[in-house]
């Protein structure tokens, strides 16, 4: 050895640095990179996969609950097969997924459909089928096979649900014909990287949609591509529904890498699959380039393998930058989240939890980690909302709920809660996530706000009790005042002088003035608490109207203004209380003329709109400004004018005239220009529609 020249021992000792860098990166490096890039690979395809999975899954089950709410109507619950065609015509013409509508009945005969040849389908029963036996015998909605119809040139499926009679038993079944065309169309258009396929598959292996190839071109039908005997869509056809999952497989001497998601509703399953030489591609280049590099330049071996051994060292770097970056993002966005996020393996311990979830429960996260669910739940919480939704968790792999938490300090906070069931590639329950999000605040508030109601409905009663109890005992001694002041001025007690005359003049006046608003009040009070009874009849609103013509005459005559009714010939009766009735009409009358100047002109019109009667009591008065007209008829409301100032009045005319006229189950509205006039118009029932 020691008679060996330096160059010998130097070449040997670049053979052997070659030999141990080519084993380094032939074992370790390269290895670590492939692993890298697959790991990365099935990151980005599982997220691609689950988004064609998720956006599909919800088109489907958007149809499905169509179908679903269809079946709730009346003609499908009472079987009404008369009727059933022309509602299915007109849900089909305003749908965007159904093509046609079907009935079948308890014994799977079609009874009613929308389909051009609907008679083919009535020939015979068809209780055999899945679409018959899934949604009448198991109530659940079915989703049948895709078919090709080459007419209309689509690709359609039926999805049938049970039909429920008011008493819970099903009388039938209703079958959606839905066209795949757009299906087709997202998936074939979905973006995706270079050389990545997604295809979407029906559970006995057939494609229904794929990215690469037009599957309308193809000779035989669009159904006609059969990938049952690929291994990837052997296993997407054993997996159960809403589970996704990845494999690595060989077709046609091509390896393959894919992930997989299976679609809940109709157990179909969309695949996004890429050859590994395309995930390898830069690390075979690498490994062929080291190979050619190690053989052509073996004198300068260590140098070639230090700078290679940097580059593969800076690619190995790089792709787990990208990866941190990944998971750095999701850290962030997990831990800065305002909700409270939690992770739970299969036991329900907690294995994470976020900023927001500990410091809201006033733990930290290491106190948190490893405890159970149920040791943060208040225990009324647990027997309540845990225990008895644990089974239907499971069953129906997600729930929302809400439920109350206790703190570490023992404090109570009411969350709403979405959970979502973890299932691992081969479909056993691994865990859950879960989202709370604090509502505690939300809860009081509604609590106070029905505290708060409770409180205002009794002051309101207590209010309109007072009201009716004071106004009662003001009218008594009011009475007494008016009476005595009426003999006094008749000069029964004695002869009085002018002078006296006149006080007892105001004196009648302003009692009789303020007996009018006691009435008022009183009247409001008693329609408020529910003291008022309406004494129905059938009136003709003619005689009704003429009577309280002749009334204002002589107010009419007096500031020279003119009153025109016109009502609609052969109006119908209505059902209504005649006093009331006048009494709104008298009030409306009596508005019309006060803001009226003389030789105004004044109008009662009545006609029949439906089942209603229309009155309206226009004026071409001083009108009402838009501001007034929103608030003119709450109580003691009054227009500010000059008219108003010297008329006076006690602003509860119009209040009690709402009452009045809503109490009969109508309403009444007001159209105004200021300057120009009001028209005051209300309904009433007639007494055919009564």
């Amino acid at each position: 050895m020691r008679s060996l020249s330096w160059r010998v021992k130097l070449m040997a000792l670049f053979t052997l640095v070659l030999l141990a860098s080519l084993l380094l990166q032939l074992f370790y490096v390269l290895p670590a990179i492939r692993n890298q890039q697959l790991e990365m690979t099935k990151v980005q395809q599982r997220e691609v996969a689950r988004n064609v999975g998720w956006e599909l899954e919800r088109d489907l089950n958007r149809i499905a609950n169509e179908l679903t709410t269809i079946a709730k109507g009346a003609e499908f619950r009472n079987m009404d097969v008369v009727n059933q065609p022309q509602v299915m015509g007109e849900i089909v013409e305003i749908s965007t997924s159904l093509s046609s509508l079907l009935v079948m009945d308890a014994e799977g005969w079609f009874v009613s459909g929308t389909v051009d040849n609907f008679p083919a389908y009535t020939t015979k029963s068809y209780a055999d089928k899945p679409y018959f036996i899934v949604p009448f015998e198991q109530g659940e909605v079915s989703f049948d096979r895709p078919q090709f119809y080459s007419q209309p040139e689509i690709v359609a499926t039926s999805v049938s649900v049970p039909i429920e009679s008011d008493t819970g038993e099903r009388v039938g079944v209703l079958v959606g014909n839905v066209v795949l065309n757009e299906l087709i169309e997202y998936v074939t258009n979905y973006p995706l990287q270079e050389e990545q396929i997604a295809f979407l598959v029906d559970r006995e292996g057939r494609v229904v949609a794929h990215s690469e190839i037009d599957l309308f071109a193809l000779e035989e039908s669009p159904l006609s591509l059969d990938y049952s005997d690929w291994p990837m869509v052997q296993t997407v056809m054993a997996a159960g529904r809403g589970v996704d999952g990845y494999q690595k497989y060989v077709t046609a001497g091509v390896s393959y890498f894919a992930t997989y998601a299976i679609l809940e509703p109709n157990g179909w399953g969309a695949v996004v699959e890429v050859p590994m030489s395309v995930i390898l591609a830069k690390s075979n280049v690498l490994s062929a380039q080291l190979m050619l590099i190690n053989i052509v330049l073996f004198t300068v071996a260590l140098g070639i393998t230090l700078v290679l051994t940097k580059q593969i060292m800076a690619a190995q770097k790089w792709a787990e930058d990208r990866l941190r970056e990944s998971e750095e993002k999701f850290r962030v966005f997990m831990e800065t989240a305002t909700d409270l996020m939690a992770i739970t393996d299969k036991d329900g311990k907690y294995t994470y939890v976020n900023d927001s979830m500990a410091r809201t429960l006033g733990y930290s996260k290491e106190e948190l980690i490893g405890m159970h669910v149920t040791q943060v739940l208040k225990r009324e919480a647990v027997e309540k909302d845990f225990k008895p939704n644990w089974d239907k968790f499971v069953i129906n792999r997600e729930i929302s709920l809400e439920t109350t938490f206790l703190t570490k300090e023992g404090k109570e906070i009411c969350c709403e809660i979405k959970t979502l069931a973890v299932y691992d590639s081969d479909g056993n329950y691994v865990g859950s996530r879960a989202v709370h999000r604090d509502i505690t605040e939300r809860k009081r508030m509604e609590q106070e706000l029905v505290e708060k109601t409770a409180q205002a409905e009794a002051a309101s009663q207590y209010k309109s009790e007072f009201l009716a109890h004071m106004s009662h005992e003001l009218r008594t001694p009011l009475n007494v005042i008016i009476g005595f002041s009426e003999l006094m001025l008749d000069g029964v007690p004695g002869k009085v002088n002018e002078e006296q005359k006149q006080c007892l003049s105001d004196v009648l006046t302003s009692s009789q003035h303020l007996l009018s608003v006691i009435n008022e009040v009183l009247d409001l009070a008693k329609i408020e608490s529910g003291e008022v009874e309406l004494k129905l009849s059938n009136i003709r609103l003619t005689g009704v109207i003429q009577s309280l013509r002749n009334e204002m005459m002589p107010i009419l005559t007096a500031k020279k203004q003119s009153l025109e009714v016109n009502v609609e010939e052969g109006l119908p009766m209505v059902r209504a209380d005649r006093n009331r009735v006048r009494q709104v009409l008298l009030n409306l009358l009596s508005n019309a003329s006060k803001f009226t100047p003389e030789s105004g002109k004044l109008k009662v019109e009545a006609v029949r709109e439906n089942n209603w009667c229309r009155i309206s009591v226009v004026d071409n008065g001083i009108g009402i400004k838009k501001d007034d007209q929103e608030r003119i008829f709450e109580q003691f409301s009054q227009l500010d004018s000059n008219l108003t100032k010297e008329e006076g009045g006690t602003g509860l005319g119009l209040a009690i005239v709402k009452q009045i006229i809503e109490k009969h189950g109508g309403r009444i509205w007001v159209e105004s220009e200021y300057g120009n006039g009001s028209r005051f118009t209300f309904t009433l029932p007639l007494a055919a529609a009564a």
